[in-house]
């Protein structure tokens, strides 16, 4: 889904489109996982978009700042000693990442055929989770917890991304709504599955329930 915002965009030129993208992919780092396996990639694109933004505005410097933060944080090695120094790395990332949305983006409208494609979207997930839900014991019965988990990530992904623009007009309080229940789902693909009886298995199966219920209680305008 290509967004753009109104107050930044020009006649064929979607200025943001590409930076809106790829920084919903990357922005809430702390509750996706891996948390930081995407952050190399999407410094480099962050790279790539300052040049045209730059022509727009003059926040190339800040958006460098963010694409180095990221680069160093996904590109440092892992080992058994270093946990808290890239534990560091990250939350640095973050704090650039929190402190140029906030100046850069969340001031930034989206345009109107970007918030009827976001409408869309956001109907269409609701309409996926409660499907899942309604075949998840099924599924679970049948060996298949493993696409529950799958399924359910993806559209907790899907939440996520849409709950970092700015979607006020689709009604007050959504993004945290959405954004809660797209952690939930999301982080289900982590859950460990053990020889418990089926109790593991029966976790999942109801927090899927539990947030086809909770997304179909929220109206979206």
């Amino acid at each position: 889904m290509s967004l753009t915002f109104g107050m930044w965009r020009k006649p064929d030129r979607p200025i943001l489109t590409r930076f809106s993208s790829s920084f919903a992919v990357g922005w809430d780092v702390t509750s996706l996982w891996p948390p930081i396996g995407s952050a190399s990639l999407l410094a480099r694109r962050l790279a790539s978009a300052s040049q045209d933004l730059a022509v727009e505005r003059n926040i190339s410097a800040d958006l460098s700042k963010l694409a180095d933060a990221l680069d160093e944080a996904g590109t440092t090695e892992s080992w058994l000693s270093n946990g808290p120094d890239i534990g560091a790395l990250v939350r640095k990332a973050m704090e650039h990442a929190e402190s140029f949305k906030k100046q850069w983006v969340d001031p930034a409208p989206l345009s109107e055929g970007s918030l009827a494609e976001v409408r869309t979207l956001l109907r269409a997930t609701v309409r996926q989770v409660r499907e899942l839900a309604e075949r998840a014991a099924q599924m679970s019965d049948q060996g298949r917890i493993d696409q529950v988990t799958e399924r359910a990530s993806s559209f907790g992904v899907t939440l996520i991304r849409v709950s970092y623009y700015n979607i006020a007009p689709l009604g007050d309080g959504l993004s945290s709504q959405i954004r809660k229940i797209g952690r939930r789902l999301h982080l289900l693909e982590t859950v460990q599955i053990y020889a418990d009886g089926g109790q593991s298995m029966q976790a999942i199966v109801n927090a899927v329930t539990e947030s086809a219920a909770e997304l179909g209680a929220i109206s979206i305008g």
